[in-house]
């Protein structure tokens, strides 16, 4: 997780927000840390984004909490491949562990706020509504898959060069 900070002049990408005093919440926003570079240089020339994401090669836990040993089985039978873990917490909550997300987001895109009329978009890309995309093909191996997205990536950013100021 990155952010990016605004001035309303100027988007900054920042590696996280440390243990700041004040609030900078109305000036900034999280993105993937991989997509913070680009997203920020596409604000800077006028591009503004709505939503970006990296892509995700390895999934995510989510806990559903249970109050009796019949919502637990319960939730054991609709996530049987799922399930990770009954975890009983020192507190007054149990939660069940289940893998959110079996089919991981296998590419990047980023939304932009309105529909742009590029000339030419990125090679690889895709631009259909207002989304830029890609896809890439998840292995066995997440580095891998976050190597080709780093390839991609740079490519995206070689591209957002080249870009003329949106007027």
């Amino acid at each position: 997780m990155a952010y990016i900070y605004t001035n309303g002049d100027r988007y900054i990408p920042l590696k996280d927000l440390e243990d700041n005093l004040v609030d900078l919440d109305d000036y900034c926003f999280d993105v993937d840390e991989l997509m913070a570079f680009p997203v920020a240089e596409l604000c800077n020339k006028g591009y503004i984004t709505e939503m970006s994401c990296s892509g995700h090669a390895i999934a995510s836990p989510h806990f559903k909490p249970y109050e009796n040993e019949s919502d637990l089985l319960e939730i054991q039978r609709n996530n049987v491949e799922r399930i990770f873990a009954d975890l009983p917490f020192e507190s007054e909550a149990r939660c069940a562990c289940i893998i959110e997300d079996p089919d991981p987001v296998s590419g990047a895109f980023i939304i932009f706020k309105k529909q742009i009329c590029f000339s030419q978009i990125p090679k690889g890309w895709s631009y259909k509504g207002r989304k830029l995309s890609i896809d890439i093909e998840l292995t066995n191996n997440p580095l891998t898959y976050y190597r080709r997205i780093a390839e991609q990536l740079e490519t995206l950013v070689e591209w957002i060069q080249t870009l003329q100021d949106a007027t």
